[in-house]
């Protein structure tokens, strides 16, 4: 009997054991899948991205670059220039565009319109690299600068992107018509859509590792290695990607900043955009949490579903050693009436 109730435990405690160990080596298989899939619409969303900012900037500069041709624009006057100006950006208003900008020769603003109004002139940007490239410019050329804190306006303090285009009167630079964009509006108005959950995160950043656009306010501006410094990452990964000429994934614990800086599992999408001369990294990352949860009710219903077996084997278990005990019983009843006859 002893021997029995052991056999039955240990088989049942066996299956249970097989249960549960095909049961979690299924969901790693599962979550490992889920994964590459997650990994793969973000670097398909940062492509898209990319895409939508490349045909943004490239729309902008032609048109500063044909509107420099204007005659308003070629000989400035109180009356029409103004005018002229504040057409080219209310025409552009649901964009990132910030405003427009003409000097003269010698680099001092005479008209201005931002997205808020008219700017005051008498700025002095001769010593601009979009001025100085100017001055050297054809008819048709256009600039597009790095990413640099304005200076001017009502985008005064934030990360924008010049874009020029030199006016020319009679074969002679006479100067330079000049409009911007907010860097973070980019991520606003055409990545955000891109998201594939409320925490995804969308970040850009420069060659050197410089954050010029982040829905985190305090990383603006940081060199992301330096703020990262003292923490145990994959710094080679990030490098990587940052130094990388085609779109990737990276599967990588960083600090969440909606967290107090707590390491998190991100998974990451990443491209890299030029922009005139300078280089860029976009960058999509979403919570692994997040990007896993959709298998969660699928965890706690197989998880339900081993419990249940387990408990049914332990019932039916007891059962059938209830039922070979009584049996036993009876054999013996039965055995011992036999012998008792004469």
């Amino acid at each position: 009997m002893l021997m029995r109730n052991k056999f039955i435990i240990f088989s049942g405690s066996f299956i249970i054991f097989l249960a549960v160990f095909f049961y979690f080596f299924l969901i790693s298989r599962v979550s490992a899948t889920s994964v590459e899939q997650i990994l793969f619409k973000q670097e398909v969303a940062a492509k898209a991205g990319s895409k939508l900012i490349s045909v943004f900037i490239e729309n902008l500069s032609f048109q500063i670059s044909i509107f420099a041709t204007r005659p308003s624009i070629v000989s400035p006057n109180p009356q029409d220039t103004p005018k002229a100006l504040k057409a080219l950006v209310e025409g552009m208003d649901e964009t990132p565009m910030t405003g427009a900008i003409l000097t003269d020769s010698q680099g001092i603003v005479l008209y201005g319109f931002e997205k808020p109004g008219p700017m005051a002139g008498g700025e002095d940007v001769f010593d601009r690299e979009y001025f100085k490239w100017a001055k050297t410019a054809k008819e048709g050329d256009k600039y597009i600068g790095a990413p640099v804190i304005s200076r001017l306006g009502f985008s005064k303090g934030q990360y924008i992107v010049p874009l020029a285009a030199p006016v020319i009167k009679e074969g002679k630079f006479n100067s330079v018509l000049v409009t911007a964009f907010f860097v973070d509006e980019l991520r606003a108005q055409y990545l955000d859509e891109l998201k594939i959950s409320g925490n995804t995160r969308i970040y850009m950043i420069d060659k050197e590792g410089i954050v010029i656009s982040s829905p985190t306010e305090k990383l603006l501006g940081l060199n992301y290695f330096d703020y990262t410094k003292d923490l145990n990452i994959d710094r080679e990964a990030l490098r990587s990607a940052l130094a990388s000429d085609t779109a990737g994934t990276i599967d990588i614990y960083l600090p969440d900043e909606t967290k107090n800086g707590t390491l998190t599992r991100f998974l990451i999408g990443y491209v890299p955009i030029v922009v005139g001369g300078s280089r860029w990294l976009l960058a999509i990352a979403t919570p692994a949490s997040d990007a896993l949860a959709s298998l969660n009710p699928l965890y706690f219903r197989d998880l339900g579903i081993i419990g249940l077996v387990a408990l049914v084997s332990i019932v039916i278990a007891f059962y059938l050693e209830k039922m070979l005990e009584i049996l036993g019983k009876g054999s013996k009843v039965v055995k011992d009436k036999a012998d008792l006859k004469p």
